[in-house]
């Protein structure tokens, strides 16, 4: 009765948002302000690291190619994985 749930880590999903999805050039990553970013990488469906940054909430996507991509998100209250679509 009294034991501990297992679950695979904090999901902020719903008090993060990532906008427009899908985008043309510049992915909004809105979490608040009293949650701090670890690392945020932007990768392909094959799992390659496109190299892009988070900077100042925003990701600049106009290089990539168009296609399917995963942003992971890691902060100090979990984490956030969200596909994105580039047009």
């Amino acid at each position: 009765v009294d034991e501990p749930l297992l679950s695979v880590g904090d999901n902020i999903a719903d008090v993060a948002s990532v906008y427009p999805n899908p985008t043309n050039d510049v992915l909004n990553v809105n979490i608040p302000s009293n949650i701090e970013i670890e690392s945020a990488t932007l990768v392909d469906v094959l799992g390659r690291d496109t190299g892009l940054t988070l900077s100042n909430g925003t990701i600049n996507t106009s290089n990539l190619a168009n296609g399917v991509y995963v942003l992971n998100v890691v902060t100090s209250a979990g984490t956030l994985v969200e596909k994105i679509v580039k047009q």
